[in-house]
């Protein structure tokens, strides 16, 4: 019997890339999809599905699986047994999850940082803004830009070595869907460039033709720009 996996999807946010892998996966899946209140915060009610209140989040036979790089994990192991998704050896299975790895513990904590100043420098009150825009400056000069670009930078030069158009090997793989969202993110809240990041921008071409990856957007919509 086939299993049952429900992708518990908040709109506007990081699920999208998982429902990506899903279909690459061609496995069935639900797809349950909560909003955002006008504060564009996550409707209460994913607690009822995880105590953290967080998207993604699926759903596998009952088991609940949270944490995007351990559920990309978790599906290409289970699911994705002879498919293109599977590392063909040890040294593909190492980058994959070093790639899984780094994506949410060093790259996405600049954009997250980034973001933070946007929302900081539009919600402060009327009489701070300027003390609150010189705070948010140095913030973002100091650490958060140049260690976005430093990443970027390193990605980029990781592709153009690989020279295949993928991170690992020569196939799609976890890496490649976990840095969907935020080299995404970089490219359309114009922190990256195709002049100076060409094989990151070659990859974000080659990834978005892919049929299931506009199948996903179908069912997932866009993804957010955090």
């Amino acid at each position: 019997m086939p299993a049952q996996i429900t992708l518990y999807d908040l709109e506007r946010s990081r699920s999208q890339r998982i429902g990506w892998l899903l279909e690459e996966l061609k496995v069935d899946y639900n797809v349950e999809t909560f909003k955002r209140n006008e504060r564009q915060r996550a409707d209460p009610a994913l607690f009822k599905i995880h105590p953290l209140g967080k998207a993604p989040v699926i759903s596998v036979d009952g088991k609940i699986i949270a944490e995007s790089a351990v559920i990309i994990d978790y599906l290409i192991k289970n699911f994705g047994q002879g498919s293109e998704l599977e590392a063909k050896n040890e040294e593909e299975a190492f980058d994959i999850n070093y790639y899984l790895h780094h994506s949410e513990a060093t790259l996405q904590p600049c954009l997250l940082l980034l973001f933070v100043t946007d929302v900081t420098n539009k919600q402060a009150p009327y009489l701070l803004k300027s003390v609150a825009k010189k705070v948010t400056e140095a913030q973002d000069d100091g650490y958060a830009l140049p260690e976005l670009k430093l990443n970027l930078k390193y990605l980029d030069d990781k592709l153009k070595t690989n020279g295949t158009g993928f991170f690992v090997g020569d196939h799609l793989s976890g890496a490649d869907i976990i840095y969907s969202f935020p080299l995404l993110d970089a490219k359309h809240r114009k922190f990256a460039t195709a002049e100076d990041y060409p094989h990151i921008f070659k990859w974000i071409d080659l990834i978005t033709a892919r049929p299931a990856y506009k199948a996903a957007l179908e069912k997932t919509g866009k993804p957010a720009k955090i």
